[in-house]
């Protein structure tokens, strides 16, 4: 299955402003997915950007931009589906790419055989989706939230009593990671949607599944990279060979 990977990054983050173009561990956040990605088997790795910093860095480190994203797709409630669709109206007009590849780079330390491993599934599967996903250490049984009363209630309803309150009870529920979804072109086309059933996943690590929101993270993300001696995968071969041609 031929697969497009597309890395995705906007200049108009309000939580942490300018968050990809800050520096973690000695490069850019940007860099780090640009490199995980160019060290996948990916057969084509591209950045959908609407700006131009953002772009001038990508491009740096190794990445492709062949086109500026529109503004109209740059904003806070931009889907993500629309930006895989608009790249490959842009760069897929003859449909050759059998998966298209989100790739959040706001999550750094995704590995290469990670983003590998959601390509394969797909292929090897009927699933339309298959995303990296981490277990969730809090269940979502014991979660509660807030009612117009001031009061709380149960986020599943119910009482939170008798062995509902072990958690060992409790199955593990799992949550995106953040940062790779690979997805049958043929259904992001006619669903105009990524999450389109039957959907699949690839356990990653906690240490893998840093995702960078708030600036809380990136002090999390700084002792992940400390402790687990993260290093930036350096520009592959073929890669280096293509950009001196």
């Amino acid at each position: 299955m031929k697969s497009l990977g597309v890395i995705v990054a906007r200049g108009g983050s309000k939580r942490v402003p300018r968050k990809v173009l800050r520096t973690l561990a000695g490069h850019p956040v940007i860099a780090w997915m640009v490199r995980a990605a160019l060290n996948s088997g990916l057969d084509r790795v591209i950045l959908s950007t609407e700006d131009e910093e953002i772009a001038a860095t990508a491009e740096s480190y190794g990445a492709e931009v062949p086109f500026r994203r529109s503004q109209e797709l740059a904003q806070d409630d931009t889907r993500n589906d629309a930006v895989l669709l608009d790249a490959l109206e842009r760069v897929d007009a003859n449909a050759s790419f059998g998966a298209v590849v989100l790739l959040q780079s706001a999550a750094p330390f995704v590995r290469s055989e990670q983003i590998d491993s959601c390509v394969a599934h797909l292929a090897q599967s009927t699933a339309n989706c298959v995303f990296a996903a981490r277990a969730v250490r809090e269940p979502p049984e014991w979660m509660f939230r807030q009612t117009p009363q001031g009061t709380v209630e149960r986020l599943l309803g119910g009482d939170l009593i008798g062995g509902d309150q072990l958690s060992q009870a409790h199955r593990t529920a799992m949550i995106p990671a953040g940062s790779v979804w690979a997805v049958r072109a043929s259904s992001l086309r006619a669903g105009e949607a990524i999450y389109t059933p039957p959907l699949a996943m690839v356990e990653v690590p906690h240490e893998c599944a840093v995702d960078l929101d708030e600036e809380m993270d990136f002090l999390v993300a700084e002792a992940t990279a400390e402790h687990y001696q993260f290093t930036l995968p350096p520009l592959p071969d073929r890669r280096s060979a293509q950009r001196n041609s």
